[in-house]
């Protein structure tokens, strides 16, 4: 876990994310964990990955499911 944050805020960031400074507020960037992440601290394993056509892809990338969240394929894919 990584913290980032001044005037003695903390802000954890969870497997592997690294923390950036964004119009100066603490924000975790799950893109650069060490797997698919979610949530404000990147805290979120998936519990599914979904397949290609499956919903959240619609632009190609694969989604995945938290909180054993289930994937729906999507009618037009």
């Amino acid at each position: 876990m990584k913290t980032c944050g001044d005037n003695g805020e903390q802000h954890p960031c969870f497997h592997g994310s690294t923390c950036d400074m964004i119009n100066g507020v603490p924000t975790c960037i799950c893109d650069d964990a060490e797997t698919a992440v979610a949530g404000i601290y990147c805290q979120h394993k998936p519990s599914e990955v979904c397949k290609a056509g499956a919903v959240p892809s619609e632009d190609g990338n694969r989604g995945f499911c938290v909180n054993n969240g289930v994937c729906v394929t999507n009618k037009d894919g």
